[in-house]
């Protein structure tokens, strides 16, 4: 790109609506601007209309762009985990992308009966250690989510790029940051208020994934042990595993500590930020220093250009 053009990733959650916003220019990208504010509202996803959920996501963007000189022209979402049904299912390669599609829309029905008016994605998984033939992980999310961005973008003169789940949009920025996850298995823990997913990732491609709900943060331990223990994962122990990441916005000391004790795995508090080109004035900003660890959503989708 010959002149400089900007690329702004939204992170919404339940209770805030944060931003990370890129500058590209000569194909070099540089960190321009930070920053969250709280919703006037706790959204209830499962229950307020759509319109009152738009009406929270307008006011936050309005006083961000009065925090800041927040100016995009070009806008991704990462939307939370509770909205999406996350399953892995078998892939029958004779099938099109779109015989695939709808193939997993039928299985949808039956593993979710309670959704529908689904919008259907699905990474295609090739046979490894932990799935001996083709899979795919397949995503749902409720389409009326998706035309409310859409909406959104519209009605603000916005270009909307993407739309992506929370934890995906975070393993773009891991991935883009650390070469060292080229090669060799990895894990990537996102944690953020009463749903949590993992990743195993081998060279930088997704093998499995999995998200569930938990009452507790202290639940953790337990409930990740219970997944890693079972057969499925019996080639692929601590020692195999490259590097191990957490993510999120629920996430403290203690509760990385705790994690690092009851699993026996060295959890690195992911930077998204770490490897960026920045501008000076953000070494003085909050989110930056301190709370960097809950924007790898933002920045990751921001930096999916393409």
């Amino acid at each position: 790109m010959s002149s400089s053009e900007s690329f702004a990733g939204f992170n919404l959650t339940s209770s805030k609506l944060q931003v990370a916003e890129v500058a590209v220019s000569d194909n070099q990208v540089e960190l321009i601007n930070v920053d969250e504010v709280f919703l006037n509202e706790e959204i209830n996803f499962e229950n307020d209309k759509i319109s009152k959920i738009g009406a929270l996501i307008q006011s936050a963007y309005e006083e961000l762009q009065l925090n800041t000189n927040l100016n995009p022209k070009f806008v991704s979402f990462c939307l939370p985990l509770e909205l999406f049904s996350i399953v892995q299912l078998p892939l029958d390669e004779r099938l099109s992308s779109h015989e695939a599609t709808e193939d997993f829309r039928l299985q949808y029905s039956v593993l979710f009966p309670y959704t529908d008016n689904l919008n259907i994605k699905f990474y295609e998984v090739e046979p490894n250690p932990l799935t001996k033939s083709h899979s795919a992980i397949v995503f749902g999310i409720e389409k009326k989510f998706i035309e409310l961005i859409d909406s959104f973008a519209k009605s603000n003169a916005l270009k909307l790029l993407f739309i992506d789940n929370a934890h995906t949009a975070s393993i773009l920025a891991l991935n883009s940051s650390n070469s060292i996850l080229c090669k060799g298995y990895y894990l990537s823990i996102f944690i953020q208020k009463k749903n949590m997913s993992y990743i195993f990732s081998v060279n930088q491609k997704i093998l499995r994934m999995k998200s569930f709900y938990y009452s507790r943060i202290g639940d953790l331990p337990e409930l990740l042990n219970s997944e890693f223990n079972q057969e499925i994962f019996s080639k692929i122990n601590v020692d195999s595993l490259g590097a191990s990441f957490i993510s999120g916005d629920e996430i403290s000391p203690n509760l990385v500590s705790l994690l690092r004790k009851s699993l026996n795995i060295d959890f690195i508090q992911f930077n998204p930020f770490e490897k960026l080109k920045t501008r000076p004035e953000l070494f003085e900003n909050k989110f930056f220093l301190k709370k960097y660890n809950s924007f790898s959503s933002a920045i990751g989708i921001a930096l999916r250009l393409n």
